[in-house]
């Protein structure tokens, strides 16, 4: 099962998550359901796990305490919504990209790298790839539909970041929480 390394969002910014979550939700769009297993976030990494070697837990776990002990919390601010194309597409909420944002997740895939995981490493969330979002709603096929439900969203919305989480999915379960203090 693939390991995360998440950015998760305070709570009054992820009830403003939640409530678009909700609203997908009710209006037919089942893949948001499966949102509420876990707290609304940025992921910064995925990582494939490999069986037989075992070191990828302790490896994610290190890179987020080394990431969270020198990163002070930060803002970021949710501008608009955003697609992820495909057959079924991926809306998402699209974080303006600050300076601070880009560089954490460069370190901690210079991180994950140096301890020789890069391979195991989505290409999504590699730092030459890397496209920072707060999904919300998989397997979409009526993307216009799924932005008529999220219409009256008041835009834009400000949060607070404070904590990365490793992360085993699905289901989602933390295996540590580590509160960003730098």
């Amino acid at each position: 099962m693939p390991i995360a390394i998440t950015l998760t969002i305070d709570e009054a910014g992820a009830d403003a998550v939640r409530r678009m979550w909700t609203r997908l939700a009710e209006a037919g769009f089942d893949g948001a359901a499966r949102n509420f297993a876990y707290r609304p976030h940025v992921t910064l990494a995925v990582l494939n796990e490999d069986e037989a070697d075992g070191s990828t837990e302790a490896v994610a776990r290190e890179a987020a305490r080394q990431i969270g002990s020198r990163t002070a919390p930060l803002r970021l601010t949710l501008a608009s919504l955003a697609v992820f194309p495909g057959r079924p597409a991926v809306l998402f909420a699209a974080p303006k990209p600050t300076r601070a944002l880009l560089d954490l997740q460069a370190d901690l895939a210079e991180l994950i790298e140096a301890e020789g995981h890069g391979a195991r490493q989505t290409p999504h969330t590699r730092a030459e790839a890397f496209v920072p979002h707060v999904t919300l709603c998989e397997q979409v096929e009526n993307v216009g539909a799924a932005f008529d439900v999220l219409a009256g969203t008041a835009w834009p919305l400000r949060l607070s970041l404070s904590s990365l989480d490793v992360v085993r999915f699905h289901p989602a379960r933390v295996l540590e929480s580590v509160a960003l203090a730098g």
